[in-house]
């Protein structure tokens, strides 16, 4: 018998089990509750979860569900997000009441694609249709945290413990920032993120109570005091005196005597037993924070389909920015243009999130930790999980494979809206 073979007669039995002794899930002192899966919720932390496993194998198996429970609220979550984006865009551009209502009598995931097909019916009618337009924007990123996957990890050693700086993680094509004790550097004379004292020129946000000279926001008071103008405001509301609080932006040639929070070209600095949090070289004693826009990699030395687990749960719970989004139009814009274009400023932000900041990368992610559910399976019939580890594989099992088309489903319809106006 095939492992595919074994892993299907397996999720009918506990499938059978399950369904005939429904009543032992509601009743904690019938005997029959072990074939019930009581443990497994999805988005939940379920470290202390108890599946009846003891040693590495309960790692393994927690990492797995762990996963699963992550990338099924994920997913969820961005299915959500993407159908609102696109029934805010179908109704406020002019999609009619009875094509929305055709819509919602589909099921989620063909609601949302239904809306978003009425999104793009009507940003080509209202729009593109009368302008050519150009939709500016940071690319949005996420930040997966270290120790949330050190966590899992070290569930998944046999020492049950996880020391990061024994194999240090690398963020792969984004920044790794770390909470330093002491001084950080930059490598390679580059410019560093800093949030802590900056001994050089600062370009971000500056707080300093004894006063800054500023050139942008100012969360605080400002004077005019060393403005060229005599005025402490300009026309936009800036700050271009000194600003006793919290500066967006020092004035060119001006040194952050205070707080740095953005990037310095220089060193940055913790004052006494204080830390600062960086993404440079670190003199003291520090602790990885998180990877930002990058893929974390490095950590523990375990099991490989364990870590991947872990990784693919750390980054499921990542947070991800939306962008400001300025949609430009090509030609005059009059009030009905005007209008659409306030609507996908406001819309098109977390459609980016999910295209571009989450992408491809989390559907496959979803699609593999899906597939995985049959070596699990294969570990039942083995005789490695006992009865109520075994009953929560078709549950766990039926919600990654529903997460991994909800993800799918998701970043296609971003990808089809965000398309029609000339974001790929």
């Amino acid at each position: 018998m095939t492992v595919t073979a074994r892993w299907k007669r397996t999720c009918f039995v506990v499938a059978a089990l399950s369904f005939s002794f429904v009543s032992a899930c509601e009743n904690d002192g019938n005997p029959l509750a072990a074939v019930c899966c009581t443990e497994f919720k999805v988005g939940a932390d379920l470290s202390t979860a108890d599946f009846g496993l003891r040693g590495e194998v309960r790692g393994q198996f927690l990492a797995f569900a762990q996963a699963s429970s992550d990338l099924a609220a994920t997913a969820s979550a961005a299915l959500g997000d993407v159908q609102t984006a696109c029934r805010n865009i179908a109704v406020e551009l002019g999609a009619t009441a009875a094509d929305i209502e055709k819509a919602d009598e589909k099921p989620e995931r063909e609601r949302t694609t239904e809306l978003c097909r009425l999104a793009v019916a009507q940003i080509d009618t209202r729009v593109t249709a009368r302008a050519s337009v150009e939709v500016m924007f940071q690319p949005p990123v996420c930040e997966v945290s270290v120790q949330a996957q050190a966590r899992c990890e070290g569930a998944c050693s046999a020492s049950g413990t996880c020391d990061v700086r024994a194999n240090p993680p690398v963020c792969r094509g984004g920044r790794l920032e770390i909470v330093c004790k002491g001084e950080c550097t930059a490598e390679g004379g580059a410019t560093l993120y800093c949030e802590g004292t900056c001994s050089g020129n600062c370009s971000g946000a500056c707080v300093a109570e004894g006063g800054v000279r500023c050139n942008g926001r100012c969360e605080g008071t400002c004077s005019a005091e060393g403005s060229a103008t005599n005025q402490a405001f300009d026309a936009q509301g800036n700050c271009v005196g000194t600003c006793r609080g919290t500066c967006s932006a020092t004035a060119p040639g001006v040194r952050c005597e205070g707080s740095c929070k953005g990037q310095c070209d220089a060193a940055c600095r913790a004052e006494a037993n204080a830390t600062v949090t960086c993404d440079g070289k670190c003199s003291g004693d520090y602790e990885p924070l998180r990877c930002e826009g990058g893929t974390l990699e490095g950590g523990c030395d375990v099991q490989a389909s364990c870590k991947a687990n872990c990784q693919a749960s750390a980054s499921a719970r990542a947070e991800c920015r939306p962008p400001a989004v300025v949609v430009k139009s090509q030609v005059a814009v009059d009030a009905e243009l005007g209008r659409a274009i306030q609507v996908l400023e406001a819309n098109l932000p977390s459609l980016l999130v999910i295209l571009k900041a989450r992408g491809q990368a989390f559907v496959d992610i979803a699609a593999r930790v899906a597939s995985s559910a049959g070596a699990t399976g294969s570990a039942a019939v083995s005789g490695d999980l006992g009865v109520r580890a075994t009953a929560c594989l078709v549950p766990i099992a039926t919600t990654i494979g529903e997460a991994a088309i909800n993800a799918r489903v998701s970043v296609q319809a971003s990808a089809d809206v965000l398309g029609s106006v000339g974001v790929r």
